[in-house]
């Protein structure tokens, strides 16, 4: 079975360096080959795009590898979530899930 693909905030994103990500954000700029995603934790997120990738919502789940310095995202793909999001609910989900592993699929 496959490594389940940890959900986090932009605050978790160093002690994930290097590994494949979810990221669920608020499209802040788009431009070409890259984007800035504002997380559920507010911190700001650039993510460097797949060729051909399309976003076409303000809310996106990117699924990516985390850089090595723990700062940003190399998108692998993303899922457009609508142009209506709760993000402060997402937070709390964040925080739900080292509390319910099994679950989560952790």
């Amino acid at each position: 079975m496959d490594k389940p693909t940890p959900r986090v905030s932009s605050a978790q994103l160093a002690t994930n360096a290097g590994s494949t990500v979810r990221l669920v954000g608020k499209v802040l700029q788009h431009t070409g080959d890259s984007a800035l995603v504002e997380a559920c934790d507010h911190g700001q997120v650039p993510v460097q795009l797949t060729p051909g990738s399309a976003w076409g919502s303000k809310y996106v789940e990117v699924i990516g590898r985390v850089s090595d310095d723990g700062t940003g995202l190399q998108e692998l793909n993303t899922l457009n979530l609508g142009d209506s999001f709760d993000m402060d609910s997402y937070a709390q989900l964040l925080h739900l899930i080292p509390k319910f592993p099994e679950l989560f699929g952790q």
